[in-house]
């Protein structure tokens, strides 16, 4: 069996292929700054972070919450520990970029157990829930709506603000196709 670091690096490895942004320049800076900071937090001790990034500020939110995903992942794979102190070692818009991250590694991983540290932190629930949102709408939501199946109503707002969030990458902000997408959520949802 492989140990937890080889698996969460073959499920890495596999995170952003088989999309609709596949070949958006753009966006696929946005997924290298993630996957940096994913990176980052599997090969760094969680205070040298923020030095280990070395981009510019407008992808450097994308690596933060590639640090949190990673770490969620690890967390979830049986690796505990190294979350905490991470999200002790950030600021406030840091930490909160890293609890979108813990939402997005949590779905990736098909765990639902939210991390003492991140409970802890001030709106970590909703901000979890908001990175599980943004999860199934760049994993899963373009799959189902492709095969005319309509993403589930999530119990929290926050989810919503995800999967939104998650619709503007998959459709490169087109707002056409990202108005078509919605609408085919249906008048219920």
């Amino acid at each position: 069996m492989a140990d937890p670091v080889s698996a969460l690096r073959r499920r890495l490895l596999t995170t952003f292929r088989d999309s609709p942004t596949d070949t958006h320049p753009h966006f696929r800076s946005v997924e290298r700054a993630f996957l940096t900071g994913a990176s980052a937090a599997l090969l760094n001790p969680p205070s040298t972070l923020q030095s280990a990034f070395a981009m510019s500020a407008f992808l450097e939110p994308y690596a933060w919450e590639g640090a949190g995903m990673a770490l969620a992942m690890l967390g979830a794979l049986g690796e505990d520990g190294a979350l905490g102190p991470a999200l002790a070692a950030t600021d406030e818009i840091q930490g909160t970029l890293m609890c979108v991250g813990v939402g997005i590694g949590l779905a990736r991983a098909r765990s639902d157990t939210v991390p003492d540290c991140v409970l802890a932190f001030a709106a970590g629930v909703g901000l979890v829930a908001d990175g599980a949102g943004f999860h199934a709408g760049r994993f899963e939501t373009w799959r189902l709506l492709a095969r005319g199946r309509v993403p589930p109503r999530h119990p929290t707002d926050a989810f919503d603000r995800g999967l939104g969030r998650s619709l503007f990458f998959v459709y490169h902000s087109g707002p056409g196709a990202l108005a078509a997408c919605i609408d085919g959520f249906g008048a219920d949802r």
